[in-house]
């Protein structure tokens, strides 16, 4: 029996106005992936990833989400990604930040992108002034 081989996608959602949306969760990230794949690739990229395609963490906070997919569509799913232009009718820009093959991994990659993104907004909280 062969075991699935997966990747996970960290990808960080910037909303246009830099404001947070609680209201947001793991449900309309997956509706707006899969809306992304039926758009560029028709219902090849649909049935392909019907399975393994699954949103396992996403913190509205710190607007970072983890995507879980095939190893073998990694790409396909990256470039669907990255072409979501909208979440939820708000404007949003998505990046992929890091890939890695297992969650563990990934959740590592996280917590160093966070501690990074806080090192730097304290850098410019002393650099300002305040």
């Amino acid at each position: 029996m062969v075991r699935f081989k997966n990747r996970y996608l960290l990808c960080e959602i910037i909303f246009e106005n830099g404001k947070i949306s609680e209201s947001l969760n793991l449900y309309q990230i997956l509706n707006a992936i899969k809306e992304s794949l039926s758009t560029n690739f028709g219902v090849f990229g649909l049935g392909v990833l019907a399975i393994s395609l699954q949103v396992k963490y996403f913190n509205p906070f710190t607007g970072l989400a983890i995507v879980r997919v095939n190893r073998d569509y990694m790409r396909l799913v990256w470039a669907c990604v990255s072409l979501i232009t909208a979440i939820n009718k708000r404007i949003c820009m998505v990046k992929v930040v890091h890939v890695g093959g297992t969650i563990k991994l990934v959740q590592s990659q996280a917590i160093k992108y966070n501690q990074t993104i806080i090192s730097k907004l304290r850098s410019d909280l002393v650099l300002s002034g305040n």
